[in-house]
């Protein structure tokens, strides 16, 4: 699949494709959690590498992540709101 980040850059908000990343392996998601929304999605990527992790703020503690971290703190850190 192919991830398309919204970044800020002067007022104005550009587009930048990252991907296609993935393959036919892997399982579905589920945090185990009832959320009523999602606030803000932040995710690491790296070049040629793809995304190392992700945070998740839901709306009822917008302050709270639940992270899903890579263990590499070399992937740049992205926030989608």
């Amino acid at each position: 699949p192919l991830l398309f980040i919204l970044i800020p850059k002067a007022r104005t908000m550009a587009v930048e494709l990252f991907g296609p990343y993935g393959g036919p392996g892997g399982v579905a998601w589920d945090d185990g959690y009832t959320h009523t929304g999602v606030y803000k999605i932040a995710l690491s990527h790296k070049l040629g590498a793809g995304i190392g992790s992700f945070t998740a703020y839901y709306t009822e503690d917008q302050a709270k992540g639940y992270p899903h971290p890579s263990g590499d703190d070399t992937y740049t850190r992205v926030n989608i709101l």
